[in-house]
């Protein structure tokens, strides 16, 4: 046996799965890809235990039946390609199902990923210990057109700003969309090719991804001057954490913002002007952050920022 192909039979993807990718080579910078299992795919029943083996690379986020189900894979080089397992017993059906996966790719090697030029997405399914869907060329693919590519990077921690016109999102992750217009893949390469060398399950726990409630601590607000309605004081740099430094400290203390009966924080503000919250969460998290934002023009920004430091009761922001 050649040693390449250990970690492969060990996790026994079978022969007809293959890495599966943008319709167009070139797809790698900044690419949001969406995939979709085939349209025909039908359970004659509800399994009793369903395990599906996913990775990709870099990124995934999968939906089933247009339920989120989770993000991966662990981190990992290409040559030892981690896998992860997730029980999807809870999430199909009898008769039709929907996967949906969204794969992101910046295109660059950083600190927490290493780049060999591709990307792919590979998959199996098994329900009742029988394979019943792999990624394949039956799949249905195309860039998530809401993303803008010319992004500029923030860290060399990891990759670039996310920038998206929402007015080009769609439900694309629901069972009822029609993907028929959509590309078929491209094969990418079969089980145990280059770069993906050879496959291993994931060793640490799967991350649990739960909503924390937050403590409102501080609001400010950088507003104009009531008589000439121009802004006390211009806050530009073009590097994020600069300009979200000197916001903070140009902003004058307001009274707390509390959310509505519907769970709105509502704030009026005119062009040029900002308002910022500061939160606790009460401990240190490894955290992601989201915000919806109501009636919304198109030219927003919104910025979020972890910080750890508190000296004398005020915020430090290095």
């Amino acid at each position: 046996m050649n040693k390449k192909y250990r970690g492969v039979n060990q996790l026994n993807f079978p022969p007809e799965a293959v890495w599966i990718g943008s319709s167009h080579p070139f797809d790698l910078h900044e690419a949001y890809l969406c995939f979709r299992s085939p349209t025909t795919w039908q359970l004659e029943r509800k399994p009793d235990q369903a395990k599906l083996f996913i990775t990709a690379d870099s990124r995934y986020k999968l939906w089933t039946n247009g339920q989120f189900v989770g993000r991966g894979p662990g981190r990992s080089y290409p040559q030892h390609q981690c896998v992860d397992c997730l029980d999807l017993t809870a999430h199909l059906q009898a008769g039709a199902n929907t996967l949906a996966v969204q794969v992101y790719q910046p295109g660059y090697s950083h600190f927490a990923y290493v780049h060999r030029g591709v990307a792919g997405l590979l998959a199996h399914l098994v329900c009742d210990d029988q394979t019943t869907l792999v990624t394949a060329l039956t799949w249905r693919t195309r860039r998530a057109p809401s993303f803008a590519d010319l992004v500029p990077r923030v860290s060399i921690y990891g990759s670039g700003v996310e920038e998206r016109d929402l007015r080009l999102a769609d439900d694309w992750i629901t069972p009822n969309y029609d993907d028929s217009n959509w590309a078929i893949p491209r094969l990418v390469a079969p089980v145990g090719g280059y770069p993906w060398l050879e496959l291993r399950l994931r060793a640490v726990p799967l991350l649990v991804e739960r909503e924390l409630p937050m403590t409102l601590l501080e609001t400010r607000l950088l507003i104009s001057s009531p008589a000439s309605r121009r802004p006390l004081r211009v806050v530009s740099s073009s590097d994020a954490h600069s300009a979200l430094r000197q916001g903070w400290f140009s902003a004058v203390p307001a009274p707390q913002l509390a959310p509505d009966e519907t769970g709105w924080i509502k704030v009026n503000l005119a062009a040029g002007e900002s308002a910022y919250w500061l939160f606790d969460l009460g401990r240190d998290y490894t955290c992601q952050g989201w915000a919806d934002v109501k009636g919304a023009g198109g030219e927003e920004q919104l910025a979020m920022s972890y910080q750890e430091k508190i000296h004398h009761g005020k915020l430090v922001i290095s």
